[in-house]
């Protein structure tokens, strides 16, 4: 499994979705209405990275199986932030707790939370997706 981990330079934490067992070999995730918009391109992933914006209590990204691919889906991510004291020397990280997420329907089929509390681990599944099967 390939975690793909973002270290943004505006303090955006990390939530990992689980793509059920399927690998994709080249699935693409761009956020919608942030200010700089993200594009996250693993290869071969059955989990990605994706990243929560502490500043609001959304976020919603376009998902495509392919990069070649012209069928996408959106998700949007609920959540509440909270900062959490690390030490004096880190200062403070984001902590989010998932209240929903949803997808358009396109690709996805389904969502589960499997995990809704976001913390600063990078081994724990958050999300999991189910797709339509032909």
């Amino acid at each position: 499994m390939i975690d793909s981990i973002l270290n943004d330079t505006l303090l955006l934490d990390t939530t990992i979705i689980r793509y059920a067992d399927t690998a994709f070999e080249a699935p693409v995730f761009y956020t919608i209405d942030m200010e700089r918009n993200l594009q996250i391109i693993p290869s071969f992933a059955t989990r990605v990275g994706v990243p929560l914006d502490p500043r609001s209590d959304t976020i919603r990204y376009i998902f495509k199986l392919d990069s070649t691919a012209d069928e996408t889906d959106t998700l949007r991510f609920a959540y509440s932030a909270s900062n959490h004291f690390i030490s004096n020397n880190c200062g403070f990280t984001n902590f989010f707790q998932l209240r929903s997420v949803e997808a358009s329907g396109q690709l996805v089929d389904s969502v589960a939370i499997i995990n809704p509390e976001v913390t600063n681990s990078a081994q724990e599944t958050h999300v999991q997706l189910f797709f339509f099967v032909d």
